[in-house]
């Protein structure tokens, strides 16, 4: 019996602790969705027209999209973990992490996936998802100035509370998160130095990104610098372009199998 009479103190006091502990987990959810809602900003409604699209090509001007549309291979690493070669030319890019390695036609998907640098035999289209979902992202990050006028999209300006206009930029198609909605801001030469974002991935709109150190590169501006909530974080590194793959230490046979 007095074994009993401790399993059951015991007991008691394992269900206090998980009381407590379910009581703090609330609280801390609680404070989230509160803090969330807080920081959240409305979606703006944009006026489109041909005022918004002569800022969006005035963007593109100061970033010297003509220099950036001659560039036929690149190469970068993404947040230190994807590393990417791209050969603008033919729509063909490497997408590489970790063991994995996709080479994949960005207009048609068709790929050759490989692990530990042998082809792959199981879960390959998988891979290939994953290789696309990284792609998506990780060159839109790279330059999301270029594709401003892209089949879908819509330009339109908005009034910012500080009564500066910013030019929002709404990606209707393509993607693999459609509906996705980014508000420029830029300074008097039109060089973007900000965006904010309405974005599925991220619960709280508005989110800001800052946009700098812009490094040129055969003439065509990239931002190398980006802050997230006022945290410094590093996004786009070891940038290289080339004429050919060679120049930008790639194979020149890289992409070869894609096209058999």
């Amino acid at each position: 019996m007095p074994q009993l009479v401790e399993v059951l103190y015991v007991w008691a006091d394992m269900k206090k602790v998980l009381k407590i502990i379910a009581i703090i987990l609330l609280v801390l959810i609680l404070g989230a969705a509160i803090a969330m809602a807080i920081m959240h900003i409305s979606e703006p409604e944009g006026n489109p027209g041909s005022e918004a699209d002569q800022i969006a090509r005035e963007i593109q001007s100061a970033v010297n999209i003509h220099a950036w549309e001659a560039i036929p291979y690149i190469s970068w690493t993404f947040a230190g973990r994807h590393d990417y070669i791209w050969n603008k030319k033919d729509q063909l890019a490497s997408v590489s992490w970790g063991e994995n390695t996709v080479l994949i036609n960005t207009k048609t998907q068709e790929y050759r996936a490989y692990k530990n640098d042998q082809p792959c035999t199981d879960g390959c289209d998988a891979m290939r998802e994953k290789a696309w979902e990284y792609w998506c992202n990780d060159s839109y990050w790279l330059n999301p100035i270029a594709k401003f006028f892209d089949p879908g999209v819509t330009r339109s300006i908005v009034s910012m509370d500080d009564g500066k206009e910013g030019l929002k930029i709404t990606h209707n198609t393509g993607g693999v998160t459609p509906g996705d909605s980014y508000v420029w801001l830029y300074d008097e030469k039109y060089l973007p130095y900000e965006w904010q974002m309405w974005v599925k991935i991220i619960p709280v709109g508005g989110t800001k990104t800052s946009w700098g150190d812009w490094q040129e590169y055969q003439g065509a501006k990239i931002a190398t610098s980006h802050s997230l909530a006022g945290k410094p974080v590093e996004l786009i590194s070891d940038v290289s372009v080339g004429k050919t793959l060679e120049a930008i230490g790639a194979e020149a046979q890289l992409f070869e199998e894609l096209w058999q």
